[in-house]
């Protein structure tokens, strides 16, 4: 929805995500529909026995290892990323390409007609 914008101002993301609650889907379960509320400064406390939840990596948006957070701290990268990027590699997210109509994003598709092409996953336009 945000195209690409890589710091939108926070009303944008607060109006979309007001708009777009009702319909996102969990990727794990499959529940549709989020409830938004104000944070609970309670849900930072370590309880023990709970795992806390991970800092995520800015490029593949896996979960960096505790090993790692606690020798780089502010590390955004989880260490194959770091590898890649260090080699010059580009990441994931760079080889990422949106639909101008929609936002989603574009998938290869072979065309039986017209070779391969770039499909939207949402208006498959």
């Amino acid at each position: 929805m945000l195209r690409r914008n890589v710091d939108p101002e926070q009303d944008l993301v607060v109006t979309l995500l007001d708009q777009a609650a009702d319909s996102l889907e969990c990727v794990s379960c499959g529940h549709v529909g989020v409830t938004i509320s104000e944070d609970d400064p309670m849900d930072e406390l370590d309880w023990g026995n709970e795992k806390k939840a991970s800092k995520k990596c800015e490029s593949c948006s896996q979960p960096i290892p505790e090993e790692r957070l606690e020798i780089f701290p502010d590390t955004k990268l989880c260490t194959a990323c770091q590898s890649g990027e260090e080699r010059g590699e580009s990441s994931a997210q760079d080889e990422v390409e949106f639909c101008p109509k929609c936002g989603d994003i574009l998938e290869l598709k072979k065309s039986p007609t017209r070779g391969y092409r770039m499909v939207c996953r949402g208006c498959r336009r």
